[in-house]
């Protein structure tokens, strides 16, 4: 892990899986120039965990499978904002806060297209079945929704109509 991190880390931001979990949607590069403001956050949370590949081609390949499908749905209006929410979210779905002891290589949290909770797995287990988990996968019920935290002096603000969801 790069020494900057020091904790859970953000993997990814996916559209909605409901959807059909579309993917690379337009071939937009990505603007590391517009990401700017979000650098020092991004390499603390959305970090490239492998030593071999750099942090930029990390969220380019992000950007364009999964941040292109969230710009064209419009669920984000820019690169920053999308890469902003999805440190938003890192932040208000701390795993390590929730969860001290257990052994864990992913935390699931979905949200719809207004950025709110909601379940990642239907009652009727089709979720759950569709991504092979058996026996031996542990599964959390939902979070508590509680206010998000305080917003970091390095995390740069969201875009207008986010929101931070501080109190």
């Amino acid at each position: 892990m790069p020494p900057a991190v020091d904790g859970w880390a953000v993997h990814g931001l996916w559209p909605d899986a409901a959807a059909g979990n579309p993917y690379n949607c337009s071939g937009q590069p990505l603007n590391a120039t517009e990401l700017a403001p979000a650098r020092a956050a991004l390499l603390r949370l959305w970090p490239e965990v492998y030593a071999d590949r750099g942090a930029r081609q990390f969220w380019q390949h992000e950007w364009q499978k999964h941040g292109t499908c969230a710009l064209a749905a419009g669920d984000a209006r820019s690169q920053l904002d999308y890469f902003v929410r999805a440190l938003e979210l890192g932040l208000r779905y701390d795993p390590g806060a929730a969860l001290r002891r257990p052994l864990l290589s992913e935390l699931r949290v979905c949200v719809d297209r207004r950025w709110q909770p909601v379940d990642c797995y239907p009652p009727d287990g089709s979720a759950i079945r569709a991504h092979r988990c058996d026996g031996a996968t542990l599964l959390y019920p939902p979070l508590r929704h509680e206010p998000v935290p305080r917003w970091p002096d390095w995390l740069p603000a969201p875009a207008a109509g986010g929101g931070t969801g501080d109190s």
